[in-house]
């Protein structure tokens, strides 16, 4: 018998990029017959709400953002200012 999976541990998103990774992470998995169809979905639907909110963050204010998602004025660089 399989121990239950933690699906934090094994699948950590903590951004929007961490969530597309963690999605092919586990449809790789779920092919080699490794997860089951359920915790592809439970991935699945975190890492859609990590997108989602990540989504809606870039509509806000700089001010109400992360400091992460900010960059330098008028550089479109994707290293974040602090």
């Amino acid at each position: 018998m399989r121990n239950s999976l933690n699906i934090d541990l094994a699948f950590p998103i903590r951004d929007e990029v961490s969530a597309w990774l963690m999605c092919l992470k586990a449809e790789l998995l779920y092919d080699a017959g490794i997860i089951t169809d359920n915790e592809l979905n439970a991935v699945i639907e975190r890492a859609a709400a990590a997108i989602e909110q990540s989504e809606k963050g870039l509509h806000e204010p700089p001010h109400t953002r992360p400091a992460w998602r900010r960059t330098a004025a008028g550089s479109n660089a994707a290293v974040p200012s602090l």
